[in-house]
């Protein structure tokens, strides 16, 4: 539901405008997924970072990703 009320077109646009491009670690999440955590942690503040987490994860792998 996150991915569709935020659509990765509108982060892919918002990123190319302000990321500096920091290469990330293998092992790491990609820059949009880091904002859907960042929303998730917004949106659920009393959950901890690993539930939060775990539903993205979880969200993605119903999704094919």
């Amino acid at each position: 539901m996150l991915a569709a009320a935020v659509p990765r077109n509108a982060i892919a646009e918002a990123l190319a405008a302000h990321w500096r491009g920091v290469k990330r670690r293998s092992g790491k999440l990609p820059p949009h997924e880091m904002v859907h955590f960042a929303v998730g942690m917004a949106l659920y503040a009393d959950a901890d970072y690993e539930e939060i987490i775990t539903e993205l994860s979880d969200a993605l792998d119903r999704l094919g990703c």
